[in-house]
């Protein structure tokens, strides 16, 4: 083997390796929350690579409802929210944010997983769904 050929092979292993850590990082904060699992390595990779968000879950109807959305930060949930009209009503500490609707629906949001770096951040949003926000059903 050409020292080439050893340098390209040592540095794909290094490459690798990098990749393969980031990728059990991701899992620890995937696997550790309340509202992602293992299979949501796919959702983050969504939003990293160009979705606005991914609906991890949604349970109840009408104002019991209770959705799981994951974003790339809180700055994109934020745009995203007020380009539909929703205008912040109360802000807790970064945690905690109640929002009325552009049909004067009020609902909030809570902040549930926020990974460092900008990797993925989830929220709930209760008392609406974000298609119900986004207009797309």
């Amino acid at each position: 083997m050409g020292p080439l050929v050893k340098a390209l092979k040592w540095a794909l292993i290094i490459v690798g390796s990098f990749v393969l850590l980031f990728f059990i990082y991701i899992e620890a904060f995937l696997i550790s929350g309340d509202e992602t699992g293992f299979g949501d390595i796919i959702s983050v990779t969504r939003v990293n690579f160009g979705a606005d968000y991914v609906v991890l879950s949604t349970s109840g109807s009408g104002k019991d409802t209770v959705q799981n959305v994951m974003f790339k930060s809180y700055d994109k949930m934020k745009k995203l929210l007020s380009k539909h009209g929703c205008v912040q009503t109360y802000n807790n500490n970064s945690f905690f944010y109640n929002y009325t609707s552009k049909d004067g629906k009020e609902f909030t949001v809570i902040t549930k997983t926020d990974i460092p770096g900008n990797i993925y951040i989830t929220y709930r949003f209760e008392g609406i769904t974000i298609e119900e926000i986004t207009g797309k059903k």
